[in-house]
This record gives C-alpha cells, structure tokens and sequence, in this order.
C-alpha cells in the first residue's frame, strides 16, 4: 500500500471511530483545541499519530522561522497536502521533536493562564457572556460560560451541520447524537473563550481546506467559487428550488434568546474493544 492510501485511510477510520465514541471523541477534542488553526482532516491525523501533540509546524517553519531543527530520529507526522494538484503528503514536526539553534532559536509561544491572568479573563468574558457565581473556582465558572456559548449556538448551527453531515464521518448519527456532538465541541473551543474571536476566521479557513480535500482541489479555487461577499456560500438543490447556505457571520457577541429543551443525558455508546490498527502499524514503523 502506498503511504499517500495508508495515510488516507487512517484518516478515514480515525474519524469513523472517533465520532461514534463519546470518549474518544472527547480525547480528540482536547488535541484539537490544542491545534486549533488545522483544518478538522489534519487535526484528526495528528491526533491519530500523535495525539500528546502541542505545536506542529513545517520543517521549513522551525528552521526558516523559529531557527529550530528536527532531533535526530523525529518522526514528522503525514497529512494529506491539499494544495498540490496531485495526491501528495507534508509532514510536520511537534515543538517535541525540535531543539533550538545556539543563540538565535526561538521557542513557539503556546499561551499559558497564569494566576495573574484569570481575574481580568473572567472580567471581560462576563462582559461578553453575564456573570456568575463568584463563590465558584475559576474553572467552573470558565465551564459555566463556555456552557452558555454552545447553548447560545447550538440551535443556529445543528440544522447547517445535518445538511453539510452528507458523505461525511458524522453521516451515520442520528440528530440526538449529532446534537451532543455539537454541544461536546462548542463548549471545548469555548472553554478557550477568550481567543474566540480568532476561532471564527480559523474555522472559515477549515472550512475552505475541508471542501478542498473532500474536492480534491486546492484553497483559492475553493474561496474562487464559495466566496461571495466576503461570505462562504453553498448553493444546492432542493424540492422547493434552489436555496443558498451561509457560513454564520454575525459575530461572537452574547446573545439575549435561551435556547431551552438540550438534551442533558448522553446515550450509552458500544466502545471499539480494537485499537485503531492502522495508527498501531504507522507507530511501530510498519512495512506498507
């Protein structure tokens, strides 16, 4: 098998199992929010070949940029480039993988909540999203408003969500579990609320390499025919005619309107008594 097919169908059975599974798809929630700029089809190699990832990048990133160079013996971790008009892999290395240049490497700035931050990060995200109980640990209430954002998108976003699920990994789910699906990562990128404002323009850009990769083609063909007033656009067909959806473009800002009747209780999955097999064989350096 060709490393290009290997990688392709990791990918594929990564995604399979990962949204069928509450756990592991909690897990791949918390790698994603590390590396929130990916597109969802990288962010989910990534997970399946190394999940305890930070920071990836290029090998021309670290060396060009940050003046860092691969350890000897780093495994660079394949995705599927799609921005090459053929079928073709790039690789890229986690901040793990890499050591500085003498004198003039620089590390990768990976945010960090210190003590000192936490007062005027809740002050100004209750600005945005209410107050809450000062009685309660910083991260509850963290939890509490990352809440209140899923909530407040929850119902704009599952019905855009069944229509774009088609031919997807999430097609299988009913819309109970797409639902939960949907709340699960609202809250996890919430729970990184104050960058929130960046999410946006990085989930519009997954979204453009998503239908590249799905398309087979590249970005800026992509932007070209679903870009129209600055806004992402998917003309399609339906009984009624032909019917337009928008990527959301109306800001982040707190809503007034409660979204009421979420379901609260999550159903029991069956969990996958198998590892993932292709992501073992790619760990162990398997012949392929």
């Amino acid at each position: 098998m060709r490393k290009y097919d290997f990688i392709s169908a990791l990918a594929q059975e990564t995604a399979t199992e990962v949204v069928k599974n509450r756990d592991e798809w909690m897990k791949y929630l918390t790698t994603a929010a590390r590396l929130y700029k990916y597109p969802f089809n990288e962010q989910m190699l990534i997970y399946a070949q190394r999940p305890d990832a930070t920071a990836c990048a290029l090998l021309e990133t670290w060396n060009e940029k940050m003046n860092c160079w691969v350890n000897r013996g780093a495994k660079g971790i394949a995705l599927i480039d799609t921005d090459s008009e053929r079928p073709r892999l790039k690789y890229v290395f986690d901040v793990s993988d890499v050591h500085k240049a003498r004198r003039i490497g620089r590390d990768p700035y990976l945010w960090e909540l210190k003590e000192e931050h936490k007062a005027p990060v809740l002050a100004q995200l209750e600005k945005t999203y209410g107050a809450t109980d000062v009685n309660m640990p910083f991260e509850e209430r963290i939890m509490e408003i990352a809440d209140r954002i899923a909530q407040d998108y929850y119902e704009e976003l599952l019905p855009e969500l069944n229509y774009v699920k088609e031919g997807s990994f999430l097609y299988d789910l009913d819309e109970l579990n797409l639902g939960i699906r949907l709340r699960e990562t609202l809250a996890c990128i919430a729970d990184n609320a104050y960058v929130i404002g960046k999410f946006g323009r990085a989930m519009k850009y997954s979204m453009m390499k998503t239908f590249a990769f799905k398309y087979k083609t590249k970005v800026p063909k992509i932007k070209k025919k679903y870009v129209k007033n600055g806004d992402f656009t998917v003309s399609y067909e339906t009984k009624q005619g032909l019917k337009t959806s928008v990527f959301y473009n109306q800001g982040y800002g707190k809503r007034d309107s409660s979204v009421a009747g979420q379901v609260e209780l999550l159903p029991q999955y069956k969990r996958y008594d198998r590892p993932n097999s292709l992501a073992r064989k790619l760990n162990v350096n398997a012949t392929i």
